[in-house]
């Protein structure tokens, strides 16, 4: 998970993406444009996440995500999360990103939805199957 706490640090855990922590290489943390995005001044560049790129990102940490989709409308974000199969335990583990990422954004509002593909192209299930946000190779 992406997230900055009250102390500006940031690390990364394997199992849970990018968390908060007290390490050296990280010097600040800020929000910016009233969270239209999150800027992070690291050692030795600045990196700044759009929440649509933070969405993305928290989503692609489940293997069995193919593609994302996120669409802004002012401050609600509708997502489209593609996977193959359905699955209770695979549905799971997409919901606890979408908690994480409201969790890191609760000023936004989201509309989360989960696309089985079923084998089918994605281009007979979708139409704009041509401009995801994130697509695993």
């Amino acid at each position: 998970m992406l997230c900055a706490n009250s102390d500006d640090k940031v690390s990364i855990q394997s199992d849970s993406g990018v968390c908060a922590s007290n390490t050296p290489a990280v010097n600040s943390v800020s929000k910016v444009h009233n969270d239209s995005q999150v800027l992070v001044k690291a050692k030795p560049g600045t990196y700044v996440v759009k929440p649509e790129d933070f969405i993305w990102l928290e989503l692609s940490l489940v293997d069995a995500v193919e593609r994302v989709f996120v669409a802004r409308e002012h401050s609600l974000f509708r997502v489209l999360t593609v996977v193959n199969e359905r699955s209770p335990e695979l549905r799971k583990r997409v919901h606890e990103r979408e908690r994480a990422i409201i969790d890191a954004h609760p000023q936004s509002e989201f509309d989360f939805h989960i696309l089985a593909r079923d084998n089918h192209h994605l281009h007979d299930v979708v139409d704009c199957a041509d401009r995801p946000s994130y697509s695993r190779r």
